[in-house]
């Protein structure tokens, strides 16, 4: 069910708590525009980034929301002025935000043994009166995911996000891709209408008066002190957001704790972390402008390589092998500390490449070369110990990460629970351990590996 957002002077209750200062009533009605409720459903991995920049920016609005409306500012028209001079009165919201390296992941230099600083920014733009949102993300100025949604629908870099409105209006594209919004898997034959959910800030913030009306009137978002932070005076808020229950037998109530560093002369938020966690976001700008056509249009089409599986592969020769892969084949050699080469495969994965409901595939060779623990009596432990799959080309297959955020040669990513992956001079190689690996194992074994040629 979609929930739109509805003016605080629609809310006797709320009218009459802010009865005394009507100006903080005439600033709730115009940030209570910014939100709206019902996410597109997108698919796989456009959706998964769409909902995070969506709770992102929603996070944000809800801030300046809070500023404007707890102790100690009420009362304060010059404070007040300044909150809302901070975000601004146009069309559009304007939010760019830098997270810190993702959990998990690393990006090392073989050589060096350093981390590589990577710089990830996600900017949104999101026109509530439009239905109008695109999100954009940098990985080091490089473009990673970019997605745009409208009344019409929406689109990513791959093609059109799948919902069940677009799969109703483009049956015989939606057949081709695979989708479906019926329990059969089935599509019928004739296009029909069906309305697209507006885009949001965040579905969790359906009702979004009702929120913040009784945080406020029961506490729950509070100044929970002062601080500094890069040698900027701030202050903390503690906010406690409801979102909505998250499947079957889940409360039809849930809240997340967010604390925010709130700038003391300017009032715009500047970083959000849960209480005493990591870092989530820095918030480098927020602001309104106003509505240009160009802020929305659709993302420039990019062929991606969807994952898929590995057929067991076929036993061959170390030459072979090698022959195989252009006379060049990295390994550990056949012994490498408790670890002994038991098997040698070829592999041929179809590997898919897809451009919105455009598919085309390709055989790829891959090497794997298997490693099993041995005794010192010599006895070879049957499970597999360390696998190493390479090949001339990325191959999402064998867990290869093939975009912008994979490593460039010389430089090895780790990635749990996903395997280690590794470029060395034009080779692609992801390295599978049975056992969870440290970063300092993980690089250890990303050196050992050697060139083994043929000539």
């Amino acid at each position: 069910m979609n929930t739109r957002a509805r003016s605080p002077l629609r809310d006797p209750e709320l009218v009459e708590m802010l009865a005394s200062t009507p100006e903080l009533l005439a600033i709730a009605d115009a940030l209570v525009r910014t939100e709206q409720s019902g996410m597109p459903a997108a698919s796989g991995r456009a959706r998964a980034h769409a909902l995070v920049a969506s709770t992102i920016a929603a996070a944000l609005v809800a801030v300046v929301a809070v500023l404007l409306l707890i102790a100690p500012w009420q009362g304060s028209g010059s404070l007040v002025d300044k909150a809302l001079a901070a975000v601004g009165n146009q069309d559009v919201l304007h939010v760019v935000i830098e997270r810190p390296e993702r959990p998990g992941e690393s990006l090392i230099g073989l050589a060096t043994g350093a981390a590589v600083p990577r710089s990830e920014r996600t900017e949104i733009w999101f026109d509530d009166a439009r239905d109008l949102k695109k999100t954009v993300t940098n990985l080091d100025g490089e473009i990673v995911d970019e997605t745009l949604e409208t009344p019409e629908g929406g689109w990513t870099q791959g093609g059109p996000i799948y919902t069940c409105a677009w799969i109703a209006a483009h049956p015989v594209e939606a057949t081709r891709a695979g989708v479906s919004c019926n329990p059969s898997g089935e599509n019928l034959a004739k296009p029909r209408t069906i309305p697209e959910r507006p885009p949001t800030i965040d579905q969790a913030l359906a009702g979004f008066v009702d929120r913040y009306r009784s945080a406020l009137a029961s506490g729950q978002a509070e100044q929970i002190g002062n601080g500094e932070l890069e040698g900027r005076d701030v202050i903390w808020l503690r906010m406690v957001i409801p979102v909505a229950g998250a499947g079957p037998g889940m409360p039809s109530r849930l809240t997340m704790t967010e604390d925010v560093a709130v700038d003391a002369e300017t009032f715009k938020p500047l970083l959000v972390q849960p209480p005493g966690g990591p870092i989530s976001f820095r918030v480098l700008s927020i602001n309104t402008v106003p509505y240009d056509p160009s802020l929305f249009t659709k993302p420039q089409p990019v062929e991606g390589q969807a994952g898929g599986n590995v057929s067991p592969g076929t036993a061959v020769t170390l030459e072979h092998a090698s022959s195989i892969l252009g006379g060049r084949l990295y390994w550990l050699g056949r012994e490498w500390r408790d670890l002994r080469l038991v098997e040698v495969t070829h592999h041929r994965p179809t590997v898919t490449f897809s451009l919105g409901s455009q598919r085309r595939r390709e055989r790829v060779d891959v090497i794997g070369l298997i490693y099993a623990r041995a005794s010192a009596a010599g006895a070879i432990d049957e499970r597999p110990a360390v696998t190493i799959y390479q090949a001339a080309r990325c191959v999402t297959n064998v867990g290869m990460t093939c975009s912008p955020r994979g490593p460039s040669d010389g430089q090895l990513l780790l990635q749990s629970p996903m395997p280690s992956f590794v470029r060395l001079d034009g080779r692609y190689i992801a390295v599978w351990d049975s056992l969870p690996q440290s970063q300092a194992e993980a690089l250890e074994l990303g050196r050992a590996l050697k060139l083994r040629e043929v000539g």
